[in-house]
């Protein structure tokens, strides 16, 4: 078990990944934001699976 701890107080968002207990290869997802929109958190996120993959393929950043 890891046990972590963030400083929360500026951050916009979160997003906290966990195995799942419903089989093998699932996930238990826990999220959260304030002052973001849907369409800002999701390019976050896909600049973050770019990150993860080493390529970049989030295009544009949203609007609103």
């Amino acid at each position: 078990m890891r046990l972590v701890a963030v400083d929360g107080t500026e951050a916009l968002g979160f997003v906290i990944i966990r195995p799942g207990t419903s089989g093998p290869g699932s996930v238990s997802l826990e999220a959260g934001a304030t002052g973001l929109s849907k369409g800002e958190g999701a390019y976050i996120l896909r600049r973050v699976a770019d990150l993860w993959d080493g390529e970049e393929t989030a295009v544009g950043r949203p609007t609103g």
